[in-house]
């Protein structure tokens, strides 16, 4: 049976991937209808016109000139670029271009296929942005922020976490930086003010078992200046592979507050019990 015969050109026409060829100084020699539309020109014939000047924003075209031309006359190559469209806005394309020969193996054009890669890398640049702002977020945050796996590793901490660790005895972080097992240090932990360390091992257990859906608990920390007082808060890490958040705030001035006031009422009702009168209270009605 007679081979049937392959329209190759009308076949390029109806793929959806921008291609083209140019010879060897950058003047067109084809393109689909999908390079076209890729840069917004209207027709294939008004992209006959055009130069790689009018692709390449002007900021990059020294780089474009200097470097890039030359490895697409060297051969095989791909990059990630960002071009001009006809109406001067950007687009993000992925290109792959190698050399068109003659018989005799000599280059006379290039040929180029590209990719529509913009949505992918604003959302990349989203994600990014956000990742950042999460980031700066968790890195403002005063109270020493750690984040662990599923199996208690350290996983991230923020800049509190460091400085109370580096002032506190780990200045390398060698015992309380990312790499370390939270819970191996809560199941090592010996000594003054270690009383909370069993507590905190069996509520981080649980959250990461899944029995507990949150955990906190009030507890005396060791400084080198002075102990101070602080509530541990953990809640489930909102990830496919688990873990759990930790934070570790400071309420040592809420705690010395309290104390003073309870130190107050213990010696005002002291001072009232033992007093040789009989003391009473009235409200506004005149009941006692």
């Amino acid at each position: 049976a007679p081979r049937p015969i392959i329209e190759y050109r009308l076949l390029l026409e109806e793929i959806p991937t921008a291609v083209s060829i140019r010879d060897l100084d950058g003047k067109p020699v084809y393109c689909n209808s999908a390079y076209a539309r890729l840069f917004g020109y209207e027709s294939i014939q008004e992209v006959m016109s055009t130069s790689y000047a009018d692709l390449v924003p002007p900021d990059a075209w020294k780089v474009f000139e200097e470097e890039l031309h030359p490895k697409m006359l060297a051969g095989p190559w791909s990059a990630e670029l960002k071009l001009r469209r006809k109406d001067a806005s950007m687009v993000c394309v992925s290109k792959s271009t190698n050399l068109i020969r003659d018989y005799d193996g000599t280059p006379i054009a290039v040929y180029a296929i590209l990719n529509d890669i913009t949505e992918r890398r604003n959302a990349e640049e989203a994600l990014r942005r956000s990742e950042e702002l999460l980031r700066a977020v968790q890195q403002s945050l005063p109270a020493h922020i750690a984040v662990i796996d599923r199996d208690g590793g350290i996983i991230a901490v923020n800049q509190a976490w460091e400085r109370f660790a580096r002032e506190n005895g780990d200045p390398t972080l060698e015992h309380t930086g990312v790499g370390q097992n939270y819970l191996d240090v809560c199941r090592r932990a010996r000594g003054p003010y270690s009383e909370g360390a069993g507590e905190a091992l069996n509520g981080l257990s649980g959250l990461l078992d899944g029995s507990l859906d949150q955990f906190e608990m009030e507890y005396l920390c060791p400084s080198l200046s002075a102990p101070g007082y602080y509530v541990m808060r953990a809640a489930p890490l909102l990830h496919p592979f688990g873990g759990a958040v930790i934070s570790h705030t400071d309420i040592t001035a809420r705690k010395l507050v309290q104390e003073t006031l309870r130190e107050s009422e213990e010696k005002y009702r002291t001072l009232v019990e033992n007093v040789d009168a009989t003391i009473f209270r009235m409200a506004p009605d005149l009941t006692p």
